[in-house]
This record gives structure tokens, sequence and C-alpha cells, in this order.
């Protein structure tokens, strides 16, 4: 069975999903049977023969490949891509890190309902985790705000492992604005035809959402995270633009979120001031919205 010949690395809340759903539409691109297979990190015990089974489909595709963000973060991954797929291309989109984070947060808020803070408690332990140093274990995932929107230090990873002409690296707000420009460089990247073009560019993708009602929000996660028959109907959750969300999820939840408090917006862009100025000389152009 054939193997992947590009993995979609990061970063998380970023638009890999977008960019996953834009690639499945090329007729020379195939992609895994879900979009996160976590292979690399999670799911590295299961072996070889259980990560090609996620390509059963990919027939002959001049580009296979698969997104899993989780590949960003880990610091054994990219040795691991190295030792299987020597020969991949790894993209990684970023975005706003302070936005980021604020989709990271509101993702554990309604969709693993693990989140109880309020975002600007959230911060304040992320802070705190990070200057005591003891952001480990289960909890790591909600005290990564922060350091999850470090981009160059994590892609410094890779790039250590792989050539640079095997690294793509891409702007979020590039993609929602201009879909068309950079999904030609994304298909060039690729080796396939760049200049396939598809009207689901346009489309909504993993949108954020907030309940209307507090109650029946609680309601909806004992159902679905407390309830282990409830599990099969995760899916509510992870696709906002299935069927069940356009019918049912919209009269409990409503796009978007409020807004961030003006304060910790401030204080979350002079944290990451030297950080996306690193990203800026990674990429040799200017990203002045991340400074607002």
């Amino acid at each position: 069975m054939p193997l992947p010949t590009f993995l979609i690395c990061g970063a998380e809340k970023a638009g890999t999903t977008a960019l996953f759903n834009f690639l499945k539409e090329h007729p020379e691109i195939a992609v895994s049977t879900e979009k996160e297979l976590h292979f690399f990190t999670a799911n590295y015990g299961r072996g070889v023969e259980w990560y090609e089974g996620r390509f059963r489909n990919a027939g002959s595709a001049k580009a296979i490949g698969e997104a899993s963000p989780s590949y960003m973060y880990d610091e054994k991954v990219p040795e691991r891509i190295k030792k299987l797929l020597p020969d991949a291309k790894l993209i990684f989109i970023l975005r706003h890190p302070v936005d980021r984070a604020y989709s990271q947060y509101w993702h554990e808020v309604n969709r693993s309902g693990r989140e109880k803070l309020s975002f600007e408690e959230a911060i304040k332990r992320a802070f705190e985790a990070e200057k005591r140093g003891n952001a480990e274990g289960m909890d790591a995932v909600r005290l990564s705000y922060l350091t999850r929107g470090r981009y160059a230090e994590h892609i410094e990873r890779f790039r250590k492992v792989f050539p640079d002409e095997q690294i793509l690296i891409l702007i979020h707000r590039d993609l929602r604005e201009n879909p068309e420009k950079v999904m030609r460089e994304v298909f060039e990247f690729l080796g396939v035809d760049p200049d396939f073009r598809s009207e689901k560019w346009h489309e909504k993708h993993n949108v954020g959402i907030t309940p209307k009602s507090d109650l029946a929000d609680r309601l909806v996660k004992k159902i679905i995270f407390d309830n282990r028959a409830g599990l099969k109907f995760k899916f509510f959750m992870e696709n906002h633009m299935s069927p069940v969300w356009k019918f049912f999820g919209r009269l409990l939840y409503r796009e978007g979120y409020p807004p961030m408090k003006a304060k910790i917006r401030k204080k979350l862009i002079e944290y990451y001031a030297p950080y996306s100025r690193q990203v800026e000389a990674l990429l040799n152009r200017s990203l002045e919205w991340w400074y607002e």
C-alpha cells in the first residue's frame, strides 16, 4: 500500500482543516480516510501497516497526504517522519498567534468540554505554568495556549532534519483572502497540476461556535462527553457544517466567539512580538497585522 508524499503538520487552529479539504478536491491528490491520523504522535505504536491502511483508496494519485496538527509540537516527530518518509514534503500554515490561542481555548470549551475557566483565567494559568516550567501531563494541552503560537521554534526542529526545499510555510490570512494564489503555490510544491480550481475554496470550514444557552450547552456536552454511548455523536461537535449542525446545531449555537478583552489581547500581542519577528525573518516578509 502507498504511504504519504506530503504531511500538513500544523499549526493547530490555523486552517489545517480548510487546507486539507481544499487539497482533497484535486484529482491528482489523495488524502487519508480521516483528517487527523496522529500517526507520528499518539498512534505511532500502531505500526506502519495501520498507517498504510489509512491510504487504501489512494490508487495512483501523484500526491498522497494527511493532516495532523499534533506533529508540529512533538520533539520526536521530525526524526520519526524522516525515518519512514525521508522525501516527504511538509506543509505548515500559521495564523495570528493571539487569534490561534483564542480559537484553541474555545475548542477546549466547546469540543472537549475540558476547559472550565474564562479565557482570562486560562491565560493567567498558562503564564504561571510557563514560569514554573511544569506544563506536563494531560493538562499540557490546555496549558499550551501560549507555546503553540511560538511557531518558529517548532518549525526549526523540522528544519534541522529536512532541507528547506521540502518545507512550505503558509499564512492563514493569505489562504482565506486569496485561496487561488495560495493553492497554486501548494500544488506547485506538491508537483500536481497548478491550474486546478474549486468553488469550494470559498466555503467555511471548521467554524468556531459559542452556545446560545449555557444550560442547553451543558446538556449537549453531558450527552456527548459523559455518556459512552453518546460518543458516537461526537461528530456533531467535530464538523459544524454537517447536516446535523445545519438543521439542529444552529438552534443551540451561534457562529463565532465573543470579543476578547482588549487588555488580554494587548498582553498576548506583547508576549508574541519576539516570536512573530522570528517568523517574519524566516519568511522574509512583514506580518504587521500580527502586532494588532
